[in-house]
């Protein structure tokens, strides 16, 4: 099934009832669907398969309506196309919900402390942020607190590329957890 002439099969059965065909298209895109998501936009793993099930629908949706009468593309293609537009969607709802920012730093970074002692955590993780230095603090700020997106902060911060990007952000999130945790160490043995 990789001409156009198979792709026009595919609409030809579906718009026919033929939910086998469905099926395969369904079974047979779901994994690249699911890793272009998560690796080339940052879609977490959930969210990808909750929006390839939509885009799935949408494909169906548009056969049967007669919007799509024609493929000319692969239906994964098609597919992450549709996709893409649901990602944007998705990202946008997502910077305007309010951001907890003591839940995100406790989840992020400080996640071995015991919970029992919140307050003090969460003053040991601000304080920490405070220490690791502006590029460092730019770069988690804008990925836990802003929701940007790894390309997003590339540019902001104009960093060569996406992954000096996501290597500086692994190695700063790494160095606070570190300093977090070391800190707890030496505040646990005095107490």
């Amino acid at each position: 099934m990789n001409t156009p002439n198979s792709y026009a099969i595919i609409i030809q059965q579906i718009r026919s009832g033929d939910m086998v065909v469905l099926d395969k298209v369904f079974t047979d895109n779901r994994n690249a669907f699911i890793s272009q998501l998560v690796k080339k936009y940052q879609c977490p793993m959930e969210e990808a398969k909750d929006i390839y099930a939509v885009s799935v629908s949408i494909f169906y949706e548009n056969i049967l309506s007669g919007k799509l009468t024609r493929l000319t593309v692969k239906p994964l293609s098609y597919l992450l196309g549709v996709g893409q537009n649901l990602v944007s969607e998705w990202r946008r709802k997502q910077k305007d919900v309010p951001v907890d920012i003591e839940k995100v730093l406790i989840h992020h970074i400080a996640e071995e402390i015991p919970t029992d002692t919140y307050e003090q955590k969460l003053k040991l993780v601000i304080r920490k942020l405070e220490e690791l230095g502006a590029a460092c603090k730019a770069i988690l700020e804008l990925f836990y607190f802003e929701r940007r997106s790894i390309p997003e902060i590339t540019k902001l911060l104009d960093f060569a590329n996406v992954d000096t990007t996501k290597s500086r952000k692994y190695k700063c999130n790494k160095r606070l957890k570190k300093l977090v945790n070391d800190q707890w160490q030496k505040m646990s043995k005095h107490a």
